[in-house]
């Protein structure tokens, strides 16, 4: 029984001892190279924009479960698991809901991604939405430091992005949700390391998470998309506190008939992913980073609504003053944006017609503008109609990069085209802090006061100080000041 208002560290002290089923595990495997690079990677080896990049990616997923701890569906998920009940042992941010560590993980995961607001991997993975509230969950739990965090965080990251690069664009193409189907698996490697598993453990701990890898596309613009997060965040969770307590699963779950890869791509991929896992490998958080997402809305919207902006800036392009909006993308983005005569907001964020239309009517794209009440007016609707979505297969397909080309006709004739081939807030043009925090704040103060928010932003500027997680939790609850 542990002191009230304080859990107790009970699963690293209690399950300790060798748990690698009676049997020896095989070292030369593809799943034990997985396994080596979540063990021994180290956010200390990161050059320090890398370091400041993952930062970033912390403080603003924060700002996004706060801010999706309203969506209905994350309130759905949040109403189950507290009447669940079970020891309170992790916060449910942005509300004074406190769960079991697995359970707060897919309250928490589920309202960071629910207003695709969240970050993404250019290797075509929402990374933190599932790795940061499993982390955290288990951190304030544990009462892991900042530091701790921040490996556990390094070793998940680079688990899911390397197998995402070598298993992309043919898996997501196929239809299946990369944030489910391989963001578990970082999540499992991730809490494996907070929970210092051994190496069979954490062999153990990536095949009870294969278990769970589930996701397809077809749930894109509707509650169950954020669950896919939230339900790798969960399993990341269970396997790996499984794995801690001696449950096995097949260690060469990578390998051969009927493994990870024979099912989800092809056996043909096992070189190249060994090859990314191989010791030496470049770290992802270095070669491909994270993208921060200036607009609350699916990413391969993004450089044209960065071709909107710049359109906008004249301001002869106005909504009474433009006749057709003509968008140009690759043939991989109407598989994505499926949402041509989009009817709701969470709809809009599949939409390249609201989208455009939206940020031509409010001049931005923001957590106010994907709502019910802006998707019914008529004006929109108007403005939607205007919009030709046209496919150029010039246009490379590159699933971290949505490049597009947007017309806008004017009522005289004229014409104005921007191209953008990156967007803002991805590696290659990162968000200044000063963007970030405006985005924390636009996130945050719904529901949080103006000081909490500062002290939030102050601490989440240097996290390895930090000496226990619990004190970033206490600031993401519902009245703190």
């Amino acid at each position: 029984m542990g002191v009230a208002g304080r859990a107790v560290p009970h699963l690293l002290h209690r399950h300790r001892a060798n748990a690698s089923g009676g049997a020896a595990i095989v070292t030369d495997t593809l799943t034990r190279s997985i396994v080596d690079t979540a063990l021994n990677v180290e956010f200390g080896d990161l050059p320090e924009p890398s370091q400041q990049m993952v930062r970033f990616a912390l403080l603003d997923l924060l700002a996004c479960t706060v801010a999706g701890a309203d969506d209905e569906c994350a309130r759905v998920i949040t109403d189950w698991v507290r009447d669940l009940g079970g020891s309170p042992h992790s916060a449910i941010l942005g509300t004074p809901v406190r769960a079991p560590a697995a359970f707060a993980a897919l309250a928490n995961a589920t309202a960071a991604h629910a207003l695709d607001f969240d970050d993404v991997s250019l290797r075509m993975i929402h990374p933190s939405a599932t790795l940061v509230p499993a982390l955290l969950a288990v951190a304030e739990r544990e009462h892991r430091t900042g530091a701790e965090l921040l490996a556990a965080y390094a070793a998940g990251f680079e688990v899911q992005a390397r197998i995402c690069a070598t298993i992309n664009p043919e898996h997501y193409a196929r239809g299946w949700h990369t944030t489910g189907t391989v963001g578990v698996l970082g999540t499992a490697a991730g809490v494996g390391r907070l929970l210092g598993l051994d190496a069979d453990r954490m062999t153990h701990a990536i095949g009870i998470a294969a278990a769970s890898a589930k996701g397809i596309r077809k749930n894109f613009g509707t509650m169950v998309k954020p669950l896919h997060a939230g339900h790798s965040a969960m399993h990341g969770v269970e396997a790996a506190e499984l794995a801690l307590r001696g449950f096995t699963a097949d260690p060469e779950i990578f390998d051969g008939r009927n493994g990870y890869l024979d099912v989800f791509t092809t056996p043909e991929r096992g070189d190249a992913m060994r090859a990314a896992f191989a010791p030496g490998a470049p770290m992802e958080l270095v070669v491909s980073g994270i993208g921060i997402k200036r607009y609350a809305c699916c990413g391969a919207l993004h450089p044209a609504l960065d071709a909107m902006e710049r359109l906008t800036a004249d301001p002869r392009v106005r909504p009474d003053n433009v006749v057709r909006i003509e968008a140009r993308m690759n043939d991989l983005a109407p598989s994505i944006l499926v949402h041509h005569d989009a009817t709701t907001g969470l709809e809009g964020k599949f939409s390249l017609e609201f989208s455009l239309a939206v940020y031509l009517l409010h001049g931005r794209a923001g957590l106010s503008q994907y709502t019910d009440e802006v998707a019914a007016d008529p004006e929109l609707i108007r403005l939607m109609h205007l919009v030709d979505f046209v496919v150029d297969e010039s246009l490379p397909v590159n699933l971290a990069y949505f490049a597009s080309v947007v017309t806008v006709e004017l009522a005289d004739g004229e014409r104005r085209t921007e191209r953008v081939d990156v967007q803002r807030g991805y590696p290659e043009l990162p968000l200044s802090l000063d963007e970030l925090t405006e985005k924390v704040r636009d996130c945050c103060s719904p529901r949080l006061a103006a000081a909490a928010i500062d002290r939030l932003i102050g601490t989440m500027s240097s996290v390895e100080p930090v000496p226990d997680v619990a004190e970033i939790t206490r600031l993401l609850s519902v009245g703190a000041r």
